[in-house]
Parts: structure tokens; C-alpha cells; sequence
């Protein structure tokens, strides 16, 4: 190490290699926590996407559902008409 004969020398030196070697491990330290909320924030993108996606059958099935029971409830209402309309034929042909 230059200098290392003087121990001032030495300590100066044996300082400045210290702070590299922990401006270093910072810099890593920093890159990992980047590539972490990288990967982070790409898994809660697919769960959201997949969310989106999931809500989006889910209200195109809701939707068949509803016409599917607006059908069902129309034969209902004509089925309740036709049953009265006879109702009342039979009442009036037993008077």
C-alpha cells in the first residue's frame, strides 16, 4: 500500500480504501433494492392485469345472465296473461 511505512500514512490510506469498499456495497446495496421494486412492481402489473381481465368476464357473464332472465321473465308475464285470458273464458262459459 503507498505511504503504508508511516502509520499516519497508512491510516489515511487504509481510511479512503474503507470508504471505497462501502460506497461499493451502498452502490450494490442500491442497485439490488432497485432491481427488487422492479420485480415487485411487474408481479402487482400481472395481478392487476389479471384482475382487469377477470372483471371483464365476470361483467360479460353478468350481462348474459341479465338478458337471460329479462327472456325468462318476459315468457313468464305472456304465460301469466294467457293463464288469466283463460281464467276468465272459463268463468264466463261456467256463469
Amino acid at each position: 500500500m503507498p505511504g503504508g511505512a508511516t502509520p499516519k500514512n497508512s491510516g489515511i490510506a487504509g481510511g479512503q480504501l474503507l470508504g471505497i469498499v462501502l460506497q461499493g456495497g451502498l452502490a450494490v446495496a442500491v442497485i439490488n433494492n432497485i432491481l427488487i421494486q422492479n420485480s415487485i412492481n411487474d408481479a402487482v402489473d400481472r395481478q392487476l392485469l389479471r384482475i382487469g381481465l377477470d372483471g371483464s368476464k365476470i361483467l360479460t357473464s353478468l350481462g348474459t345472465l341479465y338478458s337471460r332472465v329479462k327472456n325468462f321473465d318476459t315468457k313468464i308475464q305472456r304465460f301469466e296473461k294467457e293463464l288469466n285470458a283463460n281464467a276468465k273464458d272459463y268463468f264466463q262459459l261456467n256463469k
